[in-house]
């Protein structure tokens, strides 16, 4: 017989209280994780909690809305014309900016002028509405003349608005003032103006392989206001347009009308030497007149039509020769009229280089 062994009294029970203590003590530990968790989570959200800033009204209930804080009764500021100081989008400061009440009135103005070089004889003060300087609509334009000695004026009844001010004088430049007469503060100002010598533009003009042409007119012509010169080249090609004013110009090689080129040149004292300026390929067009005995006819007028370099007229010498100098190829009328014979149009086709000369037989009246 197999004998089972024999328990002592009381050993089985203690080992089951034994198991049953440590399962307690595990489930205790994970409750107090657990407990650890949810305080730490506490914690957490309100340390990220988002605060109130000092002084923030509490919510208003529903249906009554908050006035935005930029919506103010008056812009605090002692002076209307100053730059804007809040954000962007708040439009509170635009109102004081444009009120016509800020124009109703007249300003003083005290203008002391310095003139560089030559003094001139007489100057003129003009007063324009700006374009770009607010209240230019309610400017008022005027223009003064003053001997060249008196280099103080001082004007009392400017009308309030935006100006363009500037000193003119034959031959002299001024560099323009923006500026607002506006009340609070804009009602006595002084202001500096500065003649100085207008500028010099200069230039060369060339055939197409770069040799100068002489005696080749040169127009400048103003396209901001009216106003052209012409002045010829030297024999090394060389143009220059002395004290020229500031200002946008065409500068055109030829005649205005027919031009050889044409560039346009934005120009300022103290001054600007252009690029070369080349032209098609010229040359002089010679027309000899004759009468039925071959003999040459004096005095005789002559005009050539049809050109790209324009129309030219001419009287013949005493060799019955007249020179019309720059001219481009292609075909053309050529007109001759003289006292005592019948006039004669004859057509001719002009190559620069090759053949210069055309001849033109008069009958006799």
């Amino acid at each position: 017989m197999s004998s089972k062994p024999e328990l002592k009294q009381g050993q089985g029970r203690g080992r089951a209280r034994g198991l049953s203590t440590k399962r307690g003590g595990a489930t205790s530990t994970v409750l107090a994780l657990l407990a650890l968790a949810l305080l730490g989570a506490a914690a957490a959200w309100l340390w990220i909690k988002p605060m109130r800033p000092a002084g923030e009204a509490a919510a208003q209930p529903a249906g009554e809305p908050v006035a935005p804080a930029a919506l103010v009764d008056r812009l605090e500021s002692d002076r209307l014309d100053r730059p804007s100081t809040v954000v962007a989008g708040d439009r509170r400061y635009l109102p004081e900016l444009f009120d016509p009440a800020r124009y109703q009135g007249a300003a003083r103005l005290e203008v002391l002028l310095d003139v560089s070089g030559e003094i001139p004889a007489k100057w003129k003060l003009l007063l324009e509405p700006s374009k770009v300087i607010t209240g230019g609509e309610h400017a008022v334009q005027r223009e003064l003349e003053f001997p060249g000695e008196k280099r103080s004026v001082v004007l009392d009844d400017v009308a309030l608005g935006g100006y363009v001010i500037r000193a003119v004088a034959e031959g002299m430049e001024c560099n323009p003032q923006y500026i607002q007469f506006a009340k609070p503060d804009e009602v006595d100002v002084v202001l500096r103006l500065r003649l100085f010598p207008a500028g010099t533009l200069t230039g060369r003009v060339v055939d197409p392989d770069g040799d100068p042409i002489a005696a080749m007119p040169v127009t400048a012509v103003r396209r901001d206001a009216e106003g052209q010169r012409t002045v010829t080249t030297d024999g090394a090609g060389r143009y220059a347009f002395e004290r020229l004013p500031d200002g946008e110009w065409n500068v055109v090689v030829g005649y205005p009308e027919a031009p050889l080129v044409l560039r346009e040149v934005g120009f300022a004292a103290p001054g600007f030497d252009m690029p070369d300026l080349a032209t098609p390929a010229i040359d002089e067009l010679a027309i000899r007149v004759l009468d039925s005995q071959l003999q040459p006819v004096e005095g005789a007028s002559v005009s050539v039509i049809g050109l790209a370099s324009g129309a030219r007229q001419a009287k013949t010498d005493a060799n019955g020769l007249a020179l019309l100098p720059h001219c481009v190829g292609g075909e053309a009328s050529v007109i001759v009229d003289a006292p005592g014979f019948v006039s004669s149009t004859r057509q001719i086709q002009f190559q620069p280089g090759v053949l210069s000369e055309h001849q033109v037989r008069l009958a006799i009246r």
